[in-house]
């Protein structure tokens, strides 16, 4: 049978489908299931033909005649559909030249089908689709089954798939089918009186559907006027049990696309949306082109069950993923991104020698320091041994070696402690260690950090071995309790900056350092965060740093317009760290600089983050802002490069904290990472819009609402008010200028002038100076406008507080703009929301069940029209997209 019906395809299949079958057999080495599931495809896409024969002449009819009429382009979908583990069941709709509505389907008429359209009429241009997806899928089903059923005893939520098909009218472009198995969220059972069982299940899929652009005038649509695309999403029983085919439990119809015109090309597309559809009882019907059947609900699904979902651009997803680099990618996944391993774990086969106790000599050695900051130069390390029990014993005082690392100082140091075994320590015995440098911006004595380990365990036994300690910032506050080293836990920790110490039995010669890659230092407790290991990375890539100890003394020294023969380079380099000498007497140290320990690399960015603006003049408007940078005179020479897009870097704000008032909302958007062109005079330059629409919910409240001008028609761009503007420096010499920048909002556009003098002097100093002769004009409600700004080093949830940045506010005074941010008066977000839903829950306000849901509608689409707006105004400009 299965050889008549091969010969039988190709004698009567047109040329084009008889190549594509051969050329696929002879690729895949003439494997017997090429030909089956090519058999396979030719008769589903004939099954209605099939159907309707009621005899053996009408059959053969089926064989010899319809399968020639068969589209090529049909026969390759439908086998392609087979080998992506497609549905054999969505076959039948791929076929382009069925017509369901026909009667007398088998009347002769030159031996095709009665009233069939020829070729010509059929090719009319529907244009394309362009590409999107399908995700964050969930399904709440709610099942009332009678236990007298088989299948249902063995029921398994598990082997529920889903199936999307893209339509066109009646006519099913293209379908794909769940592979992986869903996520069972909760299952509840419950008997009801009638010995059925009612259980809602919960499920959910992380597959993401996507299509590529689909072009429609390949296809063959008998109405491309009045047709439209559309989805319809199916729910089915799949369980892999032997002559149990896959049963349609529930199916959706889903409207998402919009009709675009580009140049003389009609195009689809897809809003990016989330949403909740109620789920129809059993499979959807072969006219639903005609419109949506009522929700009919059987004894198996009933009433509230549904499915959520988002769709989304898949360009734009792929976008949004380079741009905001996910912690996924940026963490270092192996060592081969290093020169040297950033941190080698401790080696537990390694042996050590038996611990002294506390009445035994022991010696203390200084090994290394690991990774200096940017800011660090020359470096020593002091320290004293506290809580002994005895005043007499010696502080500790080492330098390093000259020809060692720069970046990586190693010394060779190396204290005996009880010398003659003669005095017993205190068992809490510790020692306090401190690393000190010269500022390389600033040429000042300063302390880089702090350590501290116990010498003793609780047993009296000294802590034999290696110790990779990370340094703090800062003396704990000791009040009523001892200083600790635990109490230096809760300290700030100065990034990727360690320490290594070694305790070990007294030894007549001094024990040489072992390599740290041998693990022989416990570095449990210096294990690098992943901020950490992209500023070792940065540290290992950096060329112009010192490669030597000596190096960056011989680089002080000629900063310092030092003249000394390399013989008495340690002599001057003792002298220069010396605390007596460049401290006043009593002066305390300063530390060094937290948010100046890496310099800014354009490879790792800038991360930002508009928090709030204070004080706008109106209530009722949707607030965003947008933000670009504007670069000073020598980036504007720089090309751009791949990590800032060829040097346009914008963003635009999208979500809000409902929570906040309309005149100072805040908003709660992820930071954006942007990679400008180092340059002193660079600036983040921010917009501050408000777009005057009507937003109407959606009637049954199961997708976002629509947007409209107070017209009734499409948003225009005089709907898009300009509410204020401001900018923040992006640079403090060569780093990022950390911290939480409070700027004040000026009315109107910049001054030519403004933009000018920006571009060779500080920022403060030109918004001052254009202040001051009325170039520019504050808001009259001293408006301001709040950004977060740090390096890219550091890890949205690793970063340290950022301080309070007030010197723009300077420009007038600063307390009116202080009093502003204080006020909490005044009408919050969530009335936005509320004031176009009914009384019932604008009487329970946010705390109503339903609130939540219309508030993300109404995010989704006030937020979607924000940016056609802004993509708009960005056009007329000349600038390039968002």
């Amino acid at each position: 049978m299965q050889q008549s019906q091969q010969k039988g395809f190709v004698s009567i299949l047109h040329l084009p489908a008889v190549l594509l079958i051969w050329d696929q057999l002879f690729m895949q080495n003439w494997k017997l299931q090429v030909m089956e599931d090519f058999c396979l495809a030719i008769l589903l896409l004939l099954k209605e033909c099939l159907m309707v024969a009621s005899d053996h002449q009408s059959l053969k009819k089926v064989f010899l005649v319809h399968a020639s009429h068969l589209y090529t382009l049909d026969i390759q979908r439908s086998w392609i559909h087979l080998q992506q583990g497609g549905l054999p069941t969505d076959i039948p709709g791929l076929n382009q030249r069925k017509l369901r509505t026909l009667n007398g389907i088998f009347t002769e008429n030159n031996g095709s089908l009665k009233g069939i359209i020829n070729d010509t009429n059929l090719k009319s241009t529907v244009g394309e689709i362009l590409p999107f997806g399908l995700k964050n899928i969930s399904v709440k089903l709610i099942l009332l089954k009678s236990m007298s059923e088989v299948w249902w005893k063995d029921f398994n939520p598990l082997d529920v798939k889903l199936n999307v098909s893209v339509f066109y009218g009646n006519l099913m472009l293209h379908s794909k089918t769940s592979l992986c198995k869903p996520t069972l969220l909760n299952m509840n059972e419950e008997r009801t009186p009638k010995e059925t069982t009612m259980s809602e299940i919960a499920l959910n899929f992380e597959e993401k559907f996507e299509f590529e652009l689909l072009d429609t005038s390949k296809f063959k649509v008998t109405d491309p006027t009045e047709d439209q695309p559309f989805l319809i999403i199916r729910l089915l029983y799949s369980p892999n049990v032997k002559d149990f085919g896959p049963m349609a439990m529930g199916w959706v119809k889903v409207d998402t696309f919009y009709q675009e015109t580009k140049a003389t090309r009609l195009l689809w597309g897809s809003n990016p949306q989330s949403l909740v559809t109620a789920l129809n009882s059993g499979k959807p019907p072969d006219n639903i082109a005609d419109g949506d059947p009522p929700c009919n609900y059987t004894k198996l699904v009933q009433q509230g069950s549904e499915i959520t979902l988002a769709t989304y651009d898949p360009s734009l997803e792929k976008q949004r993923q380079r741009d905001q680099k996910t912690e996924g990618e940026r963490v270092l996944k192996s060592d081969e991104h290093f020169l040297t391993a950033p941190w080698v774990a401790h080696n537990q086969a390694i042996a050590l020698p038996y611990p002294t106790m506390v009445n035994e000599p022991f010696d203390l050695y200084i090994d290394a320091i690991r990774y200096i900051p940017d800011n660090a130069t020359i470096t020593k390390v002091i320290g004293r041994i506290l809580h002994s029990g005895h005043s007499d014993l010696p502080d500790i005082s080492a330098f390093p070696v000259l020809n060692s690392p720069a970046r990586c100082p190693e010394f060779h140091y190396c204290m005996t402690i009880n010398v003659k075994g003669k005095e017993t320590l205190d068992p809490n015995v510790f020692v306090l260690l401190r690393v000190y440098t010269i500022n390389f911006d600033t040429g000042d004595l300063v302390i880089i950090g702090d350590a501290m380990v116990s010498l003793f365990n609780e047993n009296g036994e000294l802590n034999v071995g290696g110790f990779q300690l990370k340094l703090k910032q800062g003396m704990p506050s000791t009040g009523q309790t001892p200083l600790s080293a635990r109490s230096f836990k809760r300290q700030r920790t100065i990034p990727c900056c360690t320490l290594l110490i070694r305790l070990l039995p007294h030894t007549q010669d001094p024990v040489p350092p072992p390599d740290y890659l041998s693990g022989f230092y416990f570095t449990e407790d210096a294990k690098p965060s992943k901020s950490d290991l992209e500023i070792i990375l940065s540290f290992q890539q950096d060329k112009e740093f010192p490669n030597s100890v000596g190096n960056a003394t011989a680089q002080l020294m000629t900063k310092e317009q030092m003249n000394i023969p390399p013989e008495q380079w340690m002599a001057w380099y003792k002298e220069r760290l010396d605390s007596r000498k460049h401290l006043l007497h009593q002066q305390s140290p300063a530390h060094l600089s937290l948010v100046h320990m890496v310099r800014y690399r354009p490879r790792t960015g800038i991360h930002l983050r508009i928090s709030q603006v204070y004080g706008l003049k109106e209530n009722g408007l949707y607030v965003n802002a947008f933000a670009r940078i504007l670069k000073g005179d020598n980036a504007l020479r720089v090309p751009g490069t791949a990590e800032s897009r060829d040097g346009e870097e914008k963003f635009l704000t999208r979500l809000h904290d409902f929570a906040s008032l309309q005149r100072s909302p805040r908003w709660k958007d992820p930071t954006w990472v942007l990679h400008p062109c180092w340059d002193p005079h660079s600036v983040l330059f921010v917009h501050v819009f408000g777009i005057n629409v009507i937003y109407k919910p959606d009637p049954n409240g199961q997708h976002p609402g629509k947007v409209t001008s107070h017209t009734g028609e499409e948003p225009k761009l005089d709907a898009l008010l300009q509410l204020g503007w401001s900018a923040i420096p992006l640079f403090c010499g060569p780093y990022v200028k950390t911290g939480l920048h409070n700027a004040p909002l000026f009315q109107g556009a910049p001054d030519s002038e403004f933009l000018n003098d920006l571009l060779l002097h500080p920022l403060q100093y030109v918004m001052g100076k254009c202040l001051n002769k009325k170039k520019l004009t504050l808001t009259k409600e001293y408006s301001s406008i709040a950004i977060e700004v740090w390096d890219g080093h550091y890890f949205d949830d690793e970063r340290c507080d950022l301080p309070v940045i007030n010197d723009l506010l300077t420009i007038d005074k600063i307390s009116k703009f202080l009093k502003v941010q204080l006020n909490n008066k005044g009408k919050n977000m969530v009335q936005l929301v509320l004031q176009n839903l009914d009384r019932r829950i604008q009487k329970s306000g946010s705390n109503h069940p339903e609130y939540k849901r219309e508030e993300q509608f109404y995010e989704e689409a006030m937020a979607e029209t924000f940016y056609t707006l802004v993509e708009s105004a960005q056009r007329n400009a000349r600038f390039q997209p968002l």
